[in-house]
Order: structure tokens, then C-alpha cells, then sequence
């Protein structure tokens, strides 16, 4: 009897969540294959002890690491390719004015920035003081919106995704005076589905290409890419190659309209990177039961004029990358043995 009970339960909260399938962008190009395609041949360039690493950036000879901090220590680490080891550990764990309790970054110029979403924080820093002297040498701004991801155009413009404070897919703030404004309504795609949901469903990277300040959005349930102008007006989606819409249940939590995942959901990408000449993704393809699911075996190659360019293979799952443009080398870490590791393209 009590099984009956349990399964009269199960039933009537099933009918009381919304099963969904969404197509992100309807009027967007779609292709099957890349028209190349190759191996990543890592090899180890330092195996000792790192932690899993969520952010890679390179700067002159070194790579600045941003660990995902489960032992709350140190955020950053400096790892010295002409020495080859760590020469410096940055940023304390905590609540004070030069510590933070989360830690995103990201470059542009020659200034590293890094936020803090917990205390809705970011800092901004030359690169160059940066390595010398962490945050002492740092213009520091309150941030008023929370973003799921994020990327600095300028000192005072920053972009984000998925910000629940308004109904756009790119939010801009103005870090000087605060003033916030959106681009690209998520309310054109589905009457039916509750915004948050659908906000929360559509989560995205965002990447600015350096020089001339393209946006390109990469969306983590969806194998889709979009790419934007610097004022947010679209200028190409790329849907491929698999080709799957986001699948999820809305429901409702604590108030609050969110995405559920279910057994038909697949993690399109997982990171992102970028240059001048090209959008790298990293594609995991898995649907949220498989191992591997949070991570990558494959990084998709786009030109900024939207044209798939080459699909790289690796035979072990990464989660964190970047790309050195001028030496033609990717820098990554290995989730299988721990190490620093890097490939030639």
C-alpha cells in the first residue's frame, strides 16, 4: 500500500512540472560536420600539485591558473613556463578587503580582471602589477547585477549572461555610474514558459574577441553559437553539429521559476576561449546521467565571421583551456591524472 501511496506522489508532482523542449534560435545556419577535423596530443608540462583548475590565461611566459577552491587556500597560481614550476600563489580565501570568497577572471588589453560574485565585487589590474603584487595595485568596483558569466569590454563596460535582473540575453553595466541596459530579448522565444526558466535554461558563456569587440555567446544545453556586435545586434547563429534543442522541466523552487535538468538533457559546452581569429569551445555532448558529463573531449573551431572551421579530438576529458595564439599551442589540465598539460594545433 505505502508503494501505491509513493507512486500516486510521484505522479501528481510530475504533472505539476512542465516538460519542455526549446530551439534558442530559430533563424540561425545549421551544419552536421566540421570541415576538419584532428587530435590533441597533450603532454604533461608539470605534475604536481594543483587542484582542478577553472580559469587558464596566459600572460608572457607565464599562465596564471584559477583554481576551483575547495580547500578555500590561495586562488591563483603562477606557473612559470620558462622554469617550469609555480613561483607564486595569490589571493587569500576570505572575507576581507584584499580576500575573496569566489573568483572568476578574465583579460583584456593588458589588465586582468577578477570578480568576486559572493561580495559583488570585481577588480581590475595591469597585468604586469598583477604578477608582482596580486590585488594592492587594483581599481576596485561594487557590482550591482549577478551575472552567470561574464567578460570585460573596456575599464568601465561589462557584459553578462543570464542575470535574471532583466529580460535580455546580454546585459551591459556601466561599472563609473552603475546604469545597467540588455540586448536581445529572451521573451521572443517562448510565450509558455515562465521567464526564469527560460533564463536559467539559456545559460551561456560570453567571450569579447580583443580587437574589434565581437561578442560571441556559447550555450551550455544547446550546441548553439551566437555571434553579436559590440551593441548587442546579432549577427550569426550557428547551430551544429548535433544539432539538439535544450530539454528541460520548468519548474518552481522556493519562489523562484528555474530549469530542471532531466534524463533528456545534454551538456553542449563546457568552456570557452577566444582570439582574434577564432572561438574556441569546449563540447561535452553528454546528457546529465553519463559520466563525464561536466567536462570535454572535443573543441569546436569557429571563424568570427560564423563559419565552423575544425572539430580537435582528445582522448581524456578537460574541463579549463586557453589558447596561445602566437605559438599555436593550447594549455589545459588533465581531469584523469591531475597535470598541467599542453598540445600543438
Amino acid at each position: 500500500m505505502k508503494y501505491l501511496i509513493f507512486i500516486i506522489f510521484l505522479i501528481s508532482v510530475d504533472s505539476c512540472i512542465s516538460h519542455e523542449k526549446l530551439r534558442v534560435n530559430e533563424k540561425g545556419t545549421t551544419f552536421t560536420e566540421f570541415p576538419e577535423s584532428d587530435t590533441l596530443r597533450f603532454s604533461p608540462i608539470f605534475n604536481g600539485v594543483l587542484g582542478k583548475l577553472r580559469y587558464i590565461l596566459k600572460h608572457r611566459d607565464y599562465l596564471i591558473l584559477s583554481k576551483i577552491n575547495y580547500e578555500k587556500s590561495k586562488w591563483i597560481v603562477i606557473y612559470s613556463l620558462k622554469e617550469k614550476c609555480i613561483i607564486k600563489e595569490l589571493i587569500n580565501y576570505g572575507r576581507g578587503p584584499d580576500e575573496m570568497l569566489s573568483c572568476s577572471i578574465g583579460k583584456f588589453d593588458d589588465k586582468i580582471w577578477l570578480q568576486d560574485k559572493i561580495k559583488s565585487e570585481i577588480f581590475i589590474i595591469p597585468l604586469d602589477s598583477f604578477m608582482l603584487d596580486g590585488l594592492s595595485n587594483t581599481k576596485k568596483h561594487k557590482v550591482n547585477m549577478w551575472s552567470y558569466s561574464t567578460a570585460l569590454v573596456n575599464d568601465s563596460i561589462m557584459l553578462g549572461t543570464n542575470t535574471f535582473i532583466n529580460a535580455y540575453k546580454i546585459s551591459y553595466s556601466n561599472l563609473e555610474n552603475g546604469n545597467n541596459w540588455g540586448k536581445g530579448s529572451y521573451s521572443a522565444l517562448s510565450q509558455n514558459i515562465p521567464l526564469g526558466s527560460l533564463i536559467d535554461a539559456c545559460s551561456c558563456y560570453i567571450n569579447v574577441q580583443p580587437n574589434s569587440g565581437k561578442i560571441a555567446l556559447s550555450y551550455r544545453y544547446t550546441d548553439l553559437l551566437e555571434i553579436y556586435d559590440i551593441n548587442g545586434n546579432l549577427i550569426h547563429a550557428i547551430h551544429g553539429p548535433n544539432n539538439f534543442d535544450v530539454e528541460f522541466n520548468a519548474v518552481s523552487k522556493n519562489g523562484h521559476d528555474i530549469m530542471a535538468k532531466n534524463r533528456r538533457t545534454i551538456k553542449a559546452f563546457v568552456s570557452s576561449f577566444v582570439t582574434n581569429e577564432h572561438i574556441y569551445l569546449l563540447f561535452s555532448g553528454r546528457k546529465r546521467n553519463e559520466a563525464e558529463w561536466p567536462y570535454g573531449r572535443n573543441i569546436f573551431v569557429y571563424s568570427w565571421d560564423g563559419e565552423p572551421q575544425k572539430s580537435l579530438y582528445i582522448d581524456f576529458p578537460i574541463y579549463s583551456f586557453c589558447v596561445d595564439n602566437s605559438e599555436q599551442i593550447v594549455y589545459s589540465y588533465s581531469m584523469t591524472t591531475g597535470e598541467l598539460i599542453k598540445a600543438k594545433l
